[in-house]
């Protein structure tokens, strides 16, 4: 994958997996809604290479995180935990667990002022990715606008990296942008650690950024160490992918 794919791009890197980026709640409010932010309703994940035991990971954003004690997630019926703080992304069961196909996540943000809870339900798609998008088998999808046909579909893949002794976790996001016309949620990648899901990062990215009518990749890549996160042929030369 090189760069010219992109028309405008944003760029996160992280190498130990451990920097969170969380909006600010009000000074004085009430719970009255959660917005179930990744998955957004609709979208597909598409899961390439090794993600068989990285985690599914759900995150929500409480409009009154004051008034929150906790937001808990539930998939297909099945309760997969809580959150008692945010950002509230819950490093869930593995993709490969959940299977591919079609799947209902439901947030419930649960109120400290008075009792009650408010409720989002979000449907998403999980499918695997197809011959011939990431044929070097870097964890980028070769064309990742191809890769990601509509807005808010999301890429996930765990690879090893040839030189390198750890692996390369990759997420990416599909957003279309308002350019400030509109102030929606926020554009969501979240990653963890499959050998310790403790260890995970949460990304949010304002679709303002974009210009209306722009469309853009968010892509956030973790791994141990420089050599894994880059590729020793890029930290040679300099090249990116």
């Amino acid at each position: 994958m090189t760069l010219s794919f992109y028309r405008r791009f944003a760029l996160v890197v992280l190498a130990a997996g451990l920097a969170m980026f969380s909006a600010p709640g009000a000074a004085q409010c009430t719970l009255g809604a959660v917005d179930l932010v990744s998955p957004r309703n609709g979208v597909t994940i598409v899961v390439g290479a090794g993600v068989e035991d990285i985690p599914f990971m759900p995150v929500a954003i409480p409009d009154c995180e004051m008034d929150t004690t906790h937001v808990s997630f539930d998939c297909d019926g099945l309760a997969l935990g809580y959150i008692t703080a945010a950002p509230y992304t819950l490093a869930a069961s593995p993709f490969a667990e959940l299977g591919f196909g079609l799947h209902s996540v439901v947030a419930t943000a649960n109120r400290l002022s008075t009792t009650g809870s408010v409720v989002q339900t979000n449907e998403f798609n999980i499918t695997q990715a197809g011959a011939g998008i990431d044929v070097d088998l870097n964890g980028y999808p070769d064309d990742p606008f191809a890769a990601l046909a509509g807005n808010g579909f999301q890429w996930v893949s765990q690879t090893p990296v040839e030189g390198a002794a750890g692996l390369r976790r990759v997420g990416l996001c599909r957003w279309a942008g308002s350019g400030g016309t509109a102030n929606p949620q926020p554009l969501v990648i979240p990653l963890a650690d499959s050998l310790n899901p403790a260890r995970c990062v949460t990304v949010f990215m304002p679709p303002t950024l974009l210009l209306p009518g722009e469309i853009g990749i968010l892509m956030v890549t973790a791994a141990d160490d420089l050599d894994t996160l880059l590729g020793p042929e890029m930290l040679s030369t300099g090249e990116v992918m």
